[in-house]
């Protein structure tokens, strides 16, 4: 039997130690002498696109941080100038309710591009409300009609608005010459609004007339029901007590099912009787 030599197979280990010394000579490149190493070139600035919004500012800002209004404007540097972008930005800025009379400035830089300013006033924080010269009554349901609030932002539009429908309030309840002075008072930093009602001059209860009444039932015991009785000033805020008081009045002697249809308020010059002067 034939014994067979099996070729002799060389290690891989003197291959791997022959690459990793070749490595270190494969970094290292030979200068002459006195020659520098070569240096990276910095890249060519590249020229602005005409139009390119170079940069964003934001003036007029006290309170509110300008990046607030940055994070709600499309507008920003690096993007081309667009005028229904900016027409769009300053109606969101108005939106944000601390700014009015906000406007946009553009101006034209030396290499083509643009610098777009917002320019804003910020308005007061609102800290407190009131109504002066009136009570309990006369207030309630005021605040329904007035925008303006404590803990907003006061709007010169919006505050004048609130004075002429407090004036338009108090008129349709029958204070014909009611007028309203809106007044602003510094809070610490903040602004305090004070609405200064006049109701005017007082206007009187001439007479009640009754219609419809059941029999046996007379108008002189009605009127000493009513707190707007004749000869009284006139309220008109306490008009829903008296037509209360009224059906409960002849509901008592007996008509149970009586029910106050309407009632109708007449403005006019009373001249008094001779016989009650």
């Amino acid at each position: 039997m034939s014994r067979q030599t099996l070729p002799h197979r060389c290690s891989p280990l003197p291959l791997v130690a022959a690459l990793c010394a070749v490595a270190p000579l494969a970094a290292w490149i030979p200068l002459s002498a006195g020659e520098a190493p070569p240096l990276l070139q910095p890249p060519k600035p590249v020229a602005p696109r005409a139009g390119e919004i170079a940069e964003v500012r934001i003036e007029g800002t006290k309170n509110v941080n300008p990046d607030r209004v940055r994070f709600i404007i499309s507008t920003r540097a690096g993007k081309l100038l667009d005028p229904q972008a900016l027409a769009d930005d300053v109606r969101a800025i108005e939106r944000m309710g601390p700014f009015t009379n906000t406007r946009s400035d553009i101006i034209r830089n030396g290499d083509g591009s643009v610098t777009v300013v917002f320019q804003v006033t910020e308005q007061p924080y609102v800290s407190a409300v009131d109504y002066a010269n009136l009570d309990y009554f006369q207030k309630s349901g005021l605040e329904k009609s007035v925008e303006t609030r404590a803990g907003g932002w006061l709007n010169p539009l919006i505050l004048e608005n609130d004075r002429r429908a407090i004036e338009a309030y108090f008129q349709d309840k029958g204070y014909r010459f009611a007028a309203v002075k809106a007044l602003t008072q510094d809070d610490r930093g903040n602004v305090s609004v004070i609405f200064d009602v006049d109701l005017g001059q007082e206007i009187n209860v001439g007479r009640v007339v009754y219609q419809g009444l059941p029999a046996k039932v007379f108008p002189r015991q009605l009127d000493a029901t009513l707190l707007n009785g004749p000869g009284m000033p006139y309220h008109p805020e306490l008009m829903p007590f008296d037509q209360g008081a009224l059906v409960r009045a002849i509901q008592d002697q007996g008509w149970l099912d009586a029910k106050l249809k309407s009632t109708t308020v007449e403005n006019f010059d009373y001249v008094r009787p001779l016989t009650d002067r």
